[in-house]
């Protein structure tokens, strides 16, 4: 009885395990450094989009068949003695089934050694990122889109971070005010008030940011508050 509790309980452990790894898309694998095998997990199959039957196990059979062309040069130096290092690798394949370019996050992990200290296996993990890129790649559009819409109008805008202090402003403000990336980002805002105008800078921002709302220090000028954050017009 306690020998099939033990093994229910292996079971259950193991259904875990492969949910976990199927939400995170988390695969793990197991070289073989003898026979130049891998042994896949569950996962890796499903994030390579490589069939089961068709699978041998050799790494360079993987390598040609997935490994996206222009990230070869990646791939192809990572041998055992590379592997050690234990440094990721990020690297984009060609799924065969679909024919769809995910990008891949690699490392090693721990190695497996014989009664000589000799390493026999050595195993590691292996995550689609692809989600992850594309967001980083939209944001990226993003910021490039406003840093285009910022130095082409008239006004001037600069952004604060929640210390108060210039993250960055646009042309227009080197120009009408002299500004520099060199001399203002990272430089307290309220430098370039002057001191007998900083006390009610201070307490407009300051009311404008409890209301979350526009504030106006007068007819031609305004800013807009966020929380942390603060994107001025001129």
């Amino acid at each position: 009885m306690e020998l099939k509790e033990s093994e229910r309980r292996l079971r259950e452990t193991n259904l875990d395990l492969k949910r976990a790894e199927a939400e995170a898309h988390i695969g793990n694998w197991k070289w073989n450094l003898r026979t130049a095998t891998v042994e896949w997990s569950d996962e890796m199959f499903r994030i390579f989009g490589v069939d089961r039957d068709s699978y041998t196990g050799r790494l360079a059979d993987v390598i040609s068949k997935v490994i996206h062309p222009d990230d070869l040069h990646i791939v192809l130096p990572s041998n055992a003695s590379a592997f050690a290092s234990n440094q990721p690798q990020e690297y984009r394949i060609i799924r065969p089934t679909d024919g769809t370019v995910r990008h891949i996050w690699a490392k090693a992990g721990d190695s497996i050694l014989d009664e000589q200290g000799n390493p026999l296996f050595l195993t590691g993990v292996a995550q689609d990122i692809t989600e992850r890129k594309q967001a980083e790649e939209a944001l990226s559009e993003s910021e490039e889109h406003y840093r285009l819409l910022a130095n082409n109008v008239p006004d001037v805008i600069y952004s604060l971070d929640g210390a108060g202090n210039i993250v960055a402003v646009n042309s227009p403000a080197f120009e009408r005010y002299g500004y520099t990336e060199q001399n203002s980002k990272g430089k307290p805002f309220l430098d370039f008030i002057h001191p007998e105008d900083r006390e009610i800078v201070i307490g407009s921002f300051l009311k404008a940011l409890e209301q979350q709302r526009k504030f106006t220090k007068g007819p031609n000028s305004a800013s807009w508050l966020r929380t942390g954050s603060a994107i001025g017009l001129n």
